[in-house]
């Protein structure tokens, strides 16, 4: 290596470790939140206020981090937030899902769903089949009810009933069962996830859970489907823990607080 090359690679360096360190001092401010002093954020990104002071300087100066002129306190700044919006927009739950459903489904051994609403209703868009005993393969583009499957009690419980009173009528050829529905939605609300006993006819039962977006409106639903008799899809299964988690990390990656 000449020296021409040498001191290329030294400025290269120096620059990866101004931005890990600047990003360090990020997330002190993100895990604190506002309000915190030079020496409790150096401290939280566990280097010397010395140290620290320069790069909040230099991201203030970006309107990633503010200072409040009377406490001398430091918070993240407009920069930071437009950053953040900037992520969440390009986040796309259709091209984030299927390499969580992946995991999901190695790990249950069941076949795995992605649902959206649909103008008829909850309507499959992404599937991992698993090669089993399971006598159905649900296809893309399936519309699941939404009165008598999980998929669906997702659906009714997480949107306003106004959106889908087309769709109830229907499906059902009349006005909706406000009583029903209020039942779907609070055991479903209790328990977190939609678990059904006779998921397409009575062989099946599933289990669905919810994902959403930052502004915390439901943007979809996974479920598992397994068989009566074979397949422990209840409240208390491990598949109904693990399609929570599974929703719940989606969620978070599109700004969801839950």
């Amino acid at each position: 290596m000449n020296v021409e090359d040498s001191a290329e690679t030294d400025r290269e360096q120096g620059f990866v470790q101004t931005i890990t360190v600047g990003y360090r001092l990020v997330q002190a401010l993100e895990q604190g939140g506002r309000g915190q002093t030079l020496k409790a954020v150096a401290a939280a990104a566990d280097m010397p206020s010395w140290k620290a002071y320069p790069y909040l300087v230099s991201l203030a100066r970006m309107g990633i981090v503010v200072q409040n002129p009377d406490t001398l306190c430091y918070g993240l700044g407009p920069g930071a937030a437009m950053l953040g919006l900037s992520a969440i927009s390009q986040a796309d739950v259709l091209s984030l899902a299927p390499e969580k459903m992946q995991i999901l489904q190695d790990q249950v051994q069941l076949p795995v769903y992605l649902s959206v609403l649909g103008n008829l209703g909850p309507t499959i868009v992404r599937k991992f089949d698993w090669d089993s005993q399971l006598l159905v393969t649900m296809k893309l583009g399936h519309v699941l009810p939404l009165m008598s499957s999980g998929t669906g009690a997702i659906f009714l419980s997480y949107l306003p009933l106004h959106q889908l009173t087309g769709i109830i009528r229907q499906e059902t050829g009349r006005d909706p069962d406000l009583a029903a529905i209020e039942e779907i939605v609070t055991r479903t609300r209790r328990d977190g996830v939609a678990v059904s006993e006779r998921a397409f006819d009575l062989a099946f039962c599933s289990v669905s859970a919810g994902i959403f977006d930052h502004e915390e409106h439901l943007v979809a639903a996974i479920t598992i489907l397994g068989m009566n008799g074979r397949t422990d899809l209840s409240l208390e299964s491990r598949a109904a823990e693990l399609v929570l988690d599974t929703t719940r990390d989606l969620s978070r990656t599109l700004g969801s607080s839950t």
